[in-house]
């Protein structure tokens, strides 16, 4: 029924003296409604969630795959259209979003309304049903997080600096969560990646458009606090998001080559933070630093995508994985002090692979990582390469 009712509203708005909107195409009205939901930020958040379910071992399909972009998308959707409804009266008074559809008055807050209450009823279920039942509990959590939280709070206390970057997090979670099926250190590492990087990434924002949140009347961080606050916090919140960066490496999801290019580009972004306490001109600074932050993210996307995805998985878990699809598994093991490779058929649980490997070359065995190829696993027949630890 709200989907009903917004519908007929957006497609039929009252007249201007009646509701103030006045009527448009549907191009224009649907235009609109897309920005409802902030498609930009509602990209990277998918964008985050799909990271989250291709680095997590397990079995993965495309009703899954689909179920999860399309689930968290609806979601990210509503949280934004709700958002939009209840700080309309805020974003009138803002130069950055009073041309938004609600303070613009090109659009009934009842559309925004019903979207956000309606979407949810039907995208929670599906995360529930095609994914499963965690997923769809934290779907909710960063929803209610988000709309119920967050967003008051922005008004109160600049708090809503560490708030907000909860459901900011939680998508590459509820990726894993949606092949895993539970939460572990590889997951809650990622969580924990995205939360580090939101903090420099919105006080920049603060510092750059203190004047449009005061006009707000927005608490954020660089108004509680001063500028010269933000500029000291974003620097040092900066320097702790790289080693958090490296957490995959140290947790088995990622190799060597993903931990230097970690390592590389959070040390170009902490060093530009610092120069900010040098910057001449503070706002300007603050400006430049939002973009190489969006650039950051980026390029540690990409370099998830083309270094890690598919590449670095724990033995036992695909082991568990390639059974599940009825594959042979064949995997070649070369000792360190032998260059003739021993091929062993694995059909039995990783550390009963070899009778005459004791119980600490067993597990420094299981601990090693080896490379995949995913096509060659659905065909049913893979060879790994396994080196041993130093």
């Amino acid at each position: 029924m709200a989907f009903r009712a917004a519908a007929a509203v957006a497609a039929h708005p009252r007249p201007a003296g009646l509701a103030g909107v006045p009527a448009r195409g549907p191009l224009a009205v649907a235009r609109d409604l897309a920005l409802l939901a902030k498609p930009r930020l509602a990209t990277l958040v998918v964008c985050t969630a799909a990271m989250g379910m291709w680095l997590a071992p397990g079995p993965r399909d495309a009703v899954r795959a689909l179920a999860l972009l399309l689930g968290t998308t609806v979601v990210v959707g509503a949280a934004n259209a709700l958002n939009n409804w209840l700080e309309r009266d805020t974003d009138a008074r803002m130069r950055r979003t009073r041309e938004r559809p609600l303070p613009a008055g090109r659009l009934d807050p009842r559309v925004a309304l019903a979207l956000g209450l309606g979407l949810p009823g039907l995208a929670l279920p599906a995360l529930g049903w095609f994914t499963n039942g965690l997923t769809a509990t934290l779907g909710a959590l960063a929803l209610f997080s988000y709309v119920v939280v967050y967003t008051p709070l922005k008004q109160r206390s600049s708090l809503a600096l560490l708030v907000g970057a909860v459901p900011g997090a939680i998508p590459p979670l509820m990726g894993w969560t949606a092949v895993t099926g539970q939460l572990d250190r590889g997951g809650l590492a990622l969580f924990a990646l995205l939360f580090c990087w939101q903090i420099p990434h919105f006080l920049a924002v603060s510092v750059y458009l203190e004047e449009d949140y005061a006009r707000g009347g927005m608490r954020v961080f660089s108004l509680a606090h001063g500028a010269r606050a933000a500029v000291w916090t974003t620097a040092l919140s900066t320097a702790l998001l790289m080693p958090v960066t490296l957490l995959p490496v140290l947790l088995g999801l990622a190799g060597p080559a993903y931990g230097l290019a970690a390592a590389l580009l959070g040390g170009a972004l902490t060093a530009y933070a610092a120069s900010g306490l040098w910057a001449p001109s503070t706002v300007r600074w603050a400006r430049s630093f939002f973009l190489s932050t969006l650039a950051y993210l980026t390029l540690l996307l990409a370099v998830v995508h083309h270094l890690v995805i598919g590449s670095n998985l724990p033995l036992t878990e695909v082991v568990d994985w390639l059974r599940s699809l009825g594959g042979e598994v064949i995997f070649e093991w070369v000792p360190p002090d032998d260059p003739m490779a021993q091929k062993l058929a694995v059909n039995k649980r990783p550390w009963e692979i070899h009778a005459d490997y004791n119980e600490q070359s067993c597990r420094r065995l299981i601990s090693a990582r080896f490379e995949i190829r995913r096509q060659e696993a659905l065909e049913g027949r893979v060879l790994f390469h396994l080196a041993p630890l130093p």
